[in-house]
């Protein structure tokens, strides 16, 4: 029977801080702290029955509070980038914080990656759950509306981690949420020989300011070609003015597949060594796909990473979505409920 077990983790700002780790039947776990919503652990079975952790993380929460990374967290009330940390609404002109350029990135303060949240779980025969709230203000970080988000992570014996996140708001305002896991299906080493699939034709590409251009360029015959099986590195590194715009790999991909039943996964991964299987499935339209190019800097406490040494893949609304129109979704209004879900599902090959 799955379950859920608690212990402390730290304090930030005053507040105790606990991380839950759930359970299955199959002894895969995984570790969330209240603090951003953050998945510190997961560990998975290689095809040797060997369990080992395939997320980066951190050793408390004061580690936490001090990275830049964005490690296993939740983020939103917006991910990804505005530009110009800028949008107009019904005429009304909303000034956000600047912190990526003159950017706004994750929110930047605002960021429900730096809250504290309220927890619940529980566990029946068939998951366990740990349910997490919070609230972000009107004109926290220069975005309106009361807003309250419930983020639900989910985990059964099918070895599928699930995350459901609802959202309510008083006023019209950017809404785009996601979860910012860096995988490394190996445990160790860098990942640029993980197989990499993701469901897309098109991609957003960036300008100079590392914000999308408005278009849907194609990926055929081009290195963000990834509908079939290959190797993250395979073309990191040919020269493309996309790539080094992005350092390597941080774009968003307009994805194929919804959330139909039986459909194919939006993106596998696959290590081939261990024999790890990762797939994700989502409602949301893009998904960012982040080669870990600046890793290393999220280095602290005891744990010490490499550049390309994890993978990305946030399931969100396009980057910019308040300054594009033409671009689906990324906005909450009152009286409607927001949801957005991701489903990982891990398994090994033979």
């Amino acid at each position: 029977m799955p379950d859920i077990s608690v212990k402390p983790f730290g304090a930030v700002n005053g507040c105790d801080v606990s991380v839950f780790t759930l359970r299955n039947d199959n002894g895969m776990t995984v570790s969330v702290t209240n603090f951003g919503g953050i998945v510190t652990a997961i560990n998975v079975a290689d095809r040797e029955g060997k369990f080992t952790n395939v997320v980066a993380g951190l050793d408390s929460a004061e580690d936490y509070a001090n990275d830049g990374a964005f490690l296993g967290a939740l983020v939103g009330p917006y991910a990804n980038r505005i530009a110009n940390g800028a949008f107009t609404i019904d005429g009304q002109k909303y000034q956000l914080e600047q912190n990526a350029g003159s950017n706004n990135l994750h929110s930047a303060s605002a960021g429900i990656n730096k809250k504290v949240w309220q927890a619940t779980s529980s566990s029946n025969n068939y998951t366990a759950t740990l349910t997490l709230t919070v609230v972000c203000p009107d004109g926290e970080g220069g975005f309106p509306g009361d807003r309250e988000i419930i983020a639900e992570y989910l985990l059964d014996n099918t070895n599928t981690l699930s995350l459901v996140m609802k959202a309510t708001s008083t006023a019209t305002s950017p809404l785009s949420l996601t979860s910012h896991g860096y995988f490394n299906l190996a445990g160790e080493g860098n990942v640029l020989g993980h197989q990499v699939m993701i469901n897309a034709d098109t991609f957003t590409p960036l300008n100079a300011d590392c914000v999308p251009t408005g278009e849907l360029r194609s990926v055929s015959g081009t290195p963000f070609d990834f509908r079939a099986l290959k190797a993250m590195g395979e073309d990191i590194s040919l020269t493309d003015e996309q790539l080094q715009l992005g350092s390597g790999y941080d774009h968003n991909f307009v994805l194929n597949t919804f959330a139909e039943p039986n459909a194919e996964p939006a993106a596998k991964v696959i290590e081939s060594r261990s024999g790890r299987v990762m797939a994700l499935w989502t409602n949301t339209p893009g998904l960012q796909f982040y080669s870990a190019n600046c890793l290393s800097m999220a280095s602290a406490g005891s744990q010490t990473f490499v550049d390309d040494g994890a993978l990305c893949l946030e399931p969100q609304a396009f980057p910019d979505t308040p300054n594009h129109p033409e671009f689906p979704g990324g906005w909450i209004k009152p009286g409607e409920e927001h949801i957005t879900w991701m489903k990982l599902n891990f398994s090994v090959q033979d």
